[in-house]
């Protein structure tokens, strides 16, 4: 089990704290066979690929912002209009129907890849640039460190997620 008191104050501690988080998740889905993967499902249909292609496609989008500033919605293929909404559940489906057909392997190699691009960025930035308020680096996150969003934004979601496809399993 991954330790959830600890919260990171630099960026080895974040790196340290993304990688413990996103290792527990990738053992967890890497001990599922494909059908597993695929076949079983939570209570609102999302399959065990589902919520890694997820995470997955978030990060991709994160690293965007970070590298070029791109907007994160515009990444991830989102239209302002439904981003500016408000309304998640949206704009997960959107998210969610991106890779509905690609296989487990695929969404497992995507996910190594990108884990390791995510790393190699935030591996950029210094402490100080971890510092500095989120908003600086197009984070809609008012009031929030940079440090502080990609706390939540990568060990967080990944440990959230792991949890859905904890559930998932013991359903299935």
């Amino acid at each position: 089990m991954v330790d959830t008191k600890a919260v990171p104050t630099n960026k080895t501690e974040l790196l340290a704290y993304t990688e413990g988080r996103w290792q527990a998740v990738a053992q967890l889905t890497d001990a599922l066979t494909d059908t597993e993967w695929t076949g079983l499902t939570d209570a609102a249909g999302w399959s065990v690929k589902d919520h890694v292609a997820h995470f997955v496609t978030w990060v991709r989008a994160e690293i965007a912002l970070l590298q070029y500033r791109t907007l994160l919605h515009q990444s991830a293929g989102i239209p302002g209009a439904l981003w500016n909404a408000d309304d998640f559940d949206p704009i997960n489906e959107i998210v969610r129907q991106q890779t509905l057909h690609e296989p487990p392997a695929a969404v497992r190699a995507e996910r190594d890849r990108v884990f390791r691009k995510l790393i190699e960025v935030v591996s950029t930035y210094s402490d100080a640039d971890l510092a500095r308020p989120a908003t600086e680096f197009g984070l809609e996150e008012p009031g929030k460190s940079l440090l502080a969003v990609l706390t939540e934004y990568h060990g967080d979601h990944f440990e959230e997620h792991r949890g859905y496809v904890e559930s998932i399993v013991a359903r299935g």
